[in-house]
């Protein structure tokens, strides 16, 4: 699949997903959609690594933006990558027998192995180890 189209069709599939009504919706996204949407770009740069090195570039530039603006612990990372890692491995097949990693990358975004780990490093469950509470509050609605 070339480049141009692979990016037309992740740019349909991401945008209902961050439509929002600020113009930059990661400023302001829970803890845990921060966390997911990492999640997310990792499984799809692994996933497509070797379509391009731009979009490679791209979603590597994205998985550290919303791990710059959340306040999870890097060892929820770690399990991110390992459950990513899992789950592109699983056989996802279309008609003609060609892996759909997309598919892998969206499903996972949607299970509960993403949410139990955010659920075991939530940031959000101790207010007091936050050092602004306006921050926490902000992060943590």
């Amino acid at each position: 699949m070339g480049t141009k189209k692979l990016s037309y069709l992740l740019f349909l599939f991401i945008l209902p997903m961050s439509c929002n009504a600020e113009e930059h919706a990661f400023k302001t996204a829970s803890e845990e959609i921060l966390f997911k949407n990492f999640a997310l770009s990792i499984c799809l740069g692994m996933g497509y690594k070797d379509i391009s090195k731009e979009f490679s570039k791209q979603v590597a530039s994205s998985a550290n933006g919303y791990r710059e603006y959340s306040h999870i612990s890097l060892e929820a990372y770690e399990e991110a990558r390992t459950v990513v890692k899992k789950w592109l491995q699983k056989n996802y097949e279309n008609k003609q027998g060609r892996q759909i990693p997309l598919m892998k990358c969206v499903d996972l975004y949607n299970n509960s192995e993403l949410h139990n780990i955010f659920v075991k490093y939530n940031p959000c469950k101790s207010p007091d180890s936050w050092i602004d509470s306006n921050e926490f509050n902000k992060s943590c609605k």
